[in-house]
């Protein structure tokens, strides 16, 4: 399995995939929705390790309670002592994943911080040559949209933009503004600066594509002791005991 990051919802090979939301693909799957552009390869290993740790805990808890099912020692056939040898494996195991989960928060929380920061504080870099020309491609693109030729002139720009360099792509999305005063009033052209306005900021960085990525893992690190609570007969039978004495 290989997880994924998808920065647009895609629906490929039959599957709706959401947006900003990580899932785990293989094969045909993966590869196919790593084809629609909006999706990428994202892996924090040093994230991942401590749902790991939660695993290896939860797989240690169940082999011991094992050992004690299938101990000859005389003592574990008396129920309570074997319950309260049970109850103190529990208790181990919810001290583990409880610190596993504080540490994964601090990790995760101060992650996700420097990633916002090195977003935040990306440098932007627009020649003046670029940000020039940016100025007068506006500036022309307002006269031929007061001179009823917007459309037109739009569509131009559209395509021209498939050949620009990012900086200039940059500088003009700086100077959209003006063009969208110009066809104020004119819902079709102002669709198509809007449009263009997007298709001018091109394509996410590899920062921002991290830092949405490190936004949308899960809170929390504990899926495994989770579910081993809801299904282990040794937390069901406590689990029940809690919902009828509320």
């Amino acid at each position: 399995m290989t997880k994924v990051f998808l920065t647009e919802s895609v629906t490929t090979v039959g599957n709706r995939y959401k947006g900003n939301e990580i899932y785990d693909l293989e094969g045909t799957e993966l590869q196919s929705t790593l084809d629609t552009g909006y999706a990428y390869k994202f892996d924090v290993p040093e994230i991942n390790q401590y749902s790991k740790n939660v695993s290896s805990a939860v797989s240690k808890f169940k082999k011991e309670v094992k050992k004690l099912d299938e101990s000859t020692d005389p003592r574990y056939k008396d129920v309570d002592f074997k319950n309260e040898a049970i109850e103190k494996l529990k208790a181990e195991l919810k001290t583990e994943v409880d610190r596993t989960q504080a540490d994964y928060k601090e990790m995760l929380d101060s992650i996700r911080e420097e990633a916002a920061q090195e977003v935040a504080n990306a440098d932007v870099h627009i020649s003046e040559n670029d940000s020039r020309q940016a100025s007068i491609r506006a500036k022309q693109l307002a006269s031929e949209v007061l001179l009823g030729q917007g459309a037109d002139a739009l569509d131009q720009l559209a395509e021209d933009m498939k050949h620009m360099s990012a900086g200039r792509r940059q500088a003009l999305s700086l100077e959209l503004p003006q063009v969208m005063q110009a066809v104020k009033g004119d819902e079709k052209l102002e669709s198509r600066v809007k449009s263009i306005y997007t298709q001018s900021k091109g394509g996410y960085t590899e920062e921002v594509i991290f830092a949405k990525g490190v936004k949308a893992l899960p809170d929390s690190c504990t899926l495994a002791y989770d579910q081993t609570t809801m299904i282990n007969p040794h937390f069901t039978k406590e689990n029940r005991s809690n919902i009828h004495g509320k």
